[in-house]
């Protein structure tokens, strides 16, 4: 079910179920591309919006892979 692998359009629908849902989000740096988002800001509210995400699964059929999440911090410090 989907487009097919290498439709140029494919990524779509992706895109515009996707945006609503980016735009709700309150971390300070919100980049969706494809099927890659990337969230910046203070680790609290970047939880919450990983929450979001992830809960999106039932509702749109989007799942978040967590094998693919990443933490990344300058200072490696997360208090």
């Amino acid at each position: 079910m989907g487009p097919q692998q290498d439709d140029p359009l494919g990524p779509l629908p992706f895109i515009l179920a996707l945006q609503p849902v980016l735009q709700s989000l309150e971390s300070d740096l919100k980049i969706g591309f494809l099927d890659d988002v990337t969230l910046g800001g203070d680790i609290e509210t970047m939880t919450r919006d990983v929450q979001v995400m992830a809960g999106l699964g039932p509702r749109l059929g989007l799942h978040l892979n967590l094998n693919k999440c990443e933490i990344y911090s300058p200072d490696a410090t997360l208090d």
